[in-house]
């Protein structure tokens, strides 16, 4: 997935997912991600999740529960070009 840009996972069924271990690790080309409807209530591991994603500008994360996550290590290491961004 070295070269896409964008990732939409508004239709995409995540809630059985536990670990998201490098799910976008080294990502290069990764500018944004759209997380609508994205369900994180069983993981447990999103540990180097976006590592590596230099281009990645804006992350949604406000549809997250990260009850269940118990290890984010270097989740965002090197996403040099990111903002946050806070909906409230």
């Amino acid at each position: 997935m070295k070269n896409v840009i964008s990732i939409d996972f508004t239709y995409f069924d995540t809630s059985l997912i536990i670990d998201m271990n490098s799910l976008f690790k080294d990502c290069i080309s990764l500018e944004t991600i759209i997380f609508s409807n994205f369900n994180t209530s069983l993981v447990n591991n999103m540990s180097e999740m976006f590592y590596g994603c230099t281009n990645l500008i804006e992350v949604d994360l406000s549809v997250f529960d990260i009850s269940s996550v118990l290890d984010i290590h270097n989740m965002f290491y090197g996403c040099t070009n990111l903002e946050l961004y806070n909906n409230e």
